[in-house]
């Protein structure tokens, strides 16, 4: 889980090389393998499900992605929470 939560502040905190990749949705939100937030729009707020890896059983792990773009360039934030204390 570590893996993953760090795998995915990677991707939030530095501009990706690759496009954002849909692999589907889920309740109406887009599953990603990947982002790059210059796809998103200028001054907008999006929600993704990031997939994380596969269980044993091929049940993706999805973790929550929220994406608030500012309409000027600026200084990131990332924002992580985990719910057991070694995450």
């Amino acid at each position: 889980m570590r893996a993953a939560i760090a795998a995915l502040a990677l991707l939030v905190a530095s501009p990706a090389t690759a496009a954002t990749e849909a692999a589907g949705s889920l309740d109406g939100v887009t599953i990603i393998d990947r982002l790059d937030v210059n796809d998103l729009a200028a001054g907008s707020v999006q929600r993704f499900w990031f997939r994380a890896g596969m269980s044993p059983i091929g049940q993706p792990w999805l973790v929550p992605v929220v994406v608030v773009k500012g309409a000027q360039p600026g200084p990131r934030l990332l924002l992580t929470a985990g719910i057991h204390g070694d995450e």
